[in-house]
């Protein structure tokens, strides 16, 4: 029996990801735990372990099948999200110039190249144009590692 709170994280997951075979994934890893312990109900730590198990390999292929620059640029969205930056895609341009020369035409296309490989999110900005917040759909740090790792 898994818990209905377990179940409803696992079910956002796997909307989040579109795919019902993440879903169906995290609810066996989820049940194989417990009942590697003996147990016949998921636990919250049951669930919790598997979103982290799942998740790591997830982000690891989608930020492996980006270009350098690009896991240049997620990096430094990263590292902004992390000291509590201001998260708006022209603040993070200005972050990005003192570590890599760019154009702002390229940094956005890079931009919407790592949000339609499901990353990050582009959401509206309260400023004019372009400006978005860009939003990272995994932990700062997770992402920070990855893009060390990978290069």
């Amino acid at each position: 029996m898994i818990l209905k709170v377990v179940f409803e994280r696992i079910v956002g997951i796997a909307t989040d990801e579109q795919d019902i075979r993440v879903g169906i994934d995290l609810v066996r890893a989820a049940v194989m735990r417990a009942e590697t312990d003996g147990r016949r109900q998921v636990t919250h730590d049951d669930g919790e372990a598997a979103v982290r198990a799942a998740i790591a390999p997830v982000l690891q292929a989608r930020a492996s099948g980006l270009p350098e620059g690009e896991r240049t640029i997620l990096y430094r969205i990263a590292e902004q999200a992390r000291v509590g930056g201001d998260m708006t895609s022209g603040a993070i341009f200005e972050a990005i110039c003192g570590y890599q020369a760019i154009g702002r035409s390229t940094y956005h296309e890079h931009l919407k190249q790592i949000a339609k490989v499901g990353i990050v999110d582009l959401m509206p900005g309260s400023g004019r144009g372009r400006e978005r917040e860009v939003l990272l759909r995994y932990d700062p740090e997770k992402v920070a590692s990855v893009c060390r790792h990978l290069d």
